[in-house]
C-alpha cells in the first residue's frame, strides 16, 4: 500500500496532475472546480495563491499551514472533482493520471514570479480558467504582500508577467515568442530607417520610379513612372522660380 505523502508545514508548493482525458472549454468544468477550490480553502488549513485549469491538466499555487494537510486537501479536491467531471461526461473511471506532483517554493521571489508564469501561461495557452481579479475563488496573496492591497499586488503580478516583443509588419521581423531581452540590431535598425525614409519621400511624391506591384508600400498602388518624374520636375520648376523671384 502507498504511504500517504507528508508535506512540512509553512512552506509553498506548485501542485500539478493532469488528465486522461482533454476537457472542452466549457463553463460547468470552471464551475465544479470554483466551488470546490472554495470547499478545499474552508475545509483544510491550507491556503490558495493562484490556479489554472486548462484542458490537460490543473495547477495550484498553494500553501501548507500544517503538517500533512495538503495531502488531505488534495485528495479531497481531486475526488470530489473527478466524480463530478465523470457525472457530466457520463464516463467511469479516473480522472487524473497519476498522483498529484508538488514542487517546493523557497522565497518571496520565487513565489511571486510562480504565480505570474501561470498568468501569463493562462493568458497564451488555451485556458478554461484561473486565478484573476474577477474569478469566484477566494486567493490569498503571496507573503510579501499580506499587508498590503489586491491592487498593488495586481500591479507588482503586471510587471512581472513579460511582455511580448514587438513585431514588425515586414519579412523583417522578430517573433513574440522570442527573448524578452533580444535587442534590434543595428543592420535592422538601417533597415527600418531607411524604410521610413522612404515611406515620406513616397508620401511626398518624390520618387522617381514606381514601386513593384504587391512590393512595399502594400496599401498603395504604384504611380507611372511619367506622374512620379511630373511630380519631381514641378517641385523643382517651383522651387527655381522662387529663388528666380526672391533674386
Amino acid at each position: 500500500m502507498r504511504q500517504p505523502r507528508v508535506l512540512p508545514a509553512g512552506r509553498h508548493f506548485l501542485v500539478t496532475n493532469s488528465f486522461v482525458i482533454e476537457l472542452s472549454d466549457h463553463s460547468l468544468f470552471s464551475d465544479i472546480l470554483h466551488r470546490r477550490l472554495n470547499e478545499m480553502t474552508d475545509r483544510f488549513s491550507v491556503t490558495l495563491l493562484s490556479y489554472r485549469l486548462h484542458p490537460g491538466g490543473l495547477e495550484l499555487v498553494v500553501e501548507n499551514r500544517v503538517h500533512g494537510e495538503l495531502a488531505n486537501a488534495m485528495e479531497f479536491l481531486q475526488s470530489r472533482f473527478a466524480r463530478e467531471v465523470n457525472e457530466l461526461l457520463g464516463r467511469k473511471g479516473g480522472l487524473f493520471v497519476r498522483r498529484y506532483r508538488a514542487k517546493p517554493i523557497d522565497g518571496d521571489d520565487a513565489i511571486e514570479s510562480c504565480c505570474a508564469e501561470m498568468t501569463s501561461r493562462a493568458r497564451k495557452e488555451p485556458t478554461l480558467t484561473y486565478g484573476n481579479e474577477r474569478c469566484p475563488v477566494r486567493l490569498a496573496l503571496p507573503p510579501r504582500f499580506r499587508g498590503a492591497t489586491a491592487r498593488q499586488w495586481r500591479r507588482a503580478l503586471a510587471s512581472r508577467i513579460r511582455k511580448p516583443s514587438r513585431t514588425f509588419s515586414n519579412r523583417y521581423c522578430i517573433a513574440d515568442d522570442e527573448p524578452s531581452g533580444l535587442k534590434l540590431s543595428s543592420e535592422l535598425r538601417a533597415i527600418l530607417k531607411r524604410r521610413r525614409a522612404a515611406s515620406k519621400r513616397y508620401r511626398d511624391r518624390f520618387v522617381l520610379a514606381p514601386f513593384p506591384v504587391g512590393t512595399f508600400p502594400p496599401s498603395r498602388h504604384p504611380r507611372p513612372v511619367e506622374e512620379a518624374h511630373r511630380g519631381v520636375r514641378k517641385t523643382y520648376s517651383t522651387s527655381r522660380s522662387r529663388g528666380d523671384a526672391g533674386s
